[in-house]
């Protein structure tokens, strides 16, 4: 989180698994936080794996809406 402001501005969405052992969730609400005008998902059956149905759904979700807005621009 400290080099975020090195980060591009480009929409963001952050998705994470409520059930995510290995990356809990007040790691995703920090980055959510540090990056202005970032978009939250929590997925309350997900975990971390990305393979998991809900996060694969969740996933395409944010990026077919990154790639509208970014086509909107």
């Amino acid at each position: 989180l400290e080099d975020v402001a090195r980060l591009p501005k480009v929409p963001t969405v952050i998705v994470h698994g409520a059930r995510d052992i290995t990356c809990p969730a007040e790691a995703g609400w920090a980055l959510h936080r540090a990056l202005p005008g970032s978009r939250r998902e929590i997925l309350r059956t997900a975990g971390h794996l990305s393979s998991e149905a809900p996060m694969v759904d969740a996933l395409v979700r944010a990026a077919d809406d990154v790639a509208a807005t970014l086509e909107a621009r």
